[in-house]
């Protein structure tokens, strides 16, 4: 799931989390964004209270900033997940090169996935388009 802001200042809604940005439970990363989009949220929006900006402005920082990060922890989550299940792509899953780096406070979500080579996550979206099956058509 990837979409393209998570906060719609018109109606004063920020989606944070899993809600922002769609993680399986194999890197264990919801919790972890949830809390890092939510530290941003609160540092944005406090600089709205101090009068260096606007709410609205607020919200549209956030947004772009988490965005980023968002597509980029959805695209970890699609290599770690789809190459490792897939009995013939397995050799190339890196699922034990990605997972400790995510968890470095020093690193991003996007500064891991620069990292990742990016036929792998061309690999894995092959197989993921290939694989997956429809609820509803």
């Amino acid at each position: 799931m990837k979409l393209n802001r998570h906060a719609i200042p018109d109606h004063w809604i920020a989606l944070l989390g899993d809600a922002a940005s769609g993680v399986y439970s194999r890197l264990g990363q919801g919790c972890a964004c949830a809390l890092i989009t939510s530290n941003l949220l609160a540092e944005l929006v406090s600089s709205s209270l101090t009068g260096e900006k606007s709410t609205v402005e607020a919200l549209e920082a956030f947004s772009k900033q988490s965005v980023r990060e968002g597509h980029s922890l959805a695209d970890l989550n699609i290599v770690s997940t789809h190459l490792g299940y897939s009995p013939f792509l397995k050799r190339f899953d890196n699922f034990f090169q990605i997972a400790p780096k995510v968890n470095d406070l020093s690193l991003s979500y996007a500064d891991i996935l620069k990292q990742t080579e990016g036929w792998r996550l061309a690999l894995a979206r092959m197989h993921w388009r290939l694989t997956r099956k429809r609820v509803r058509d």
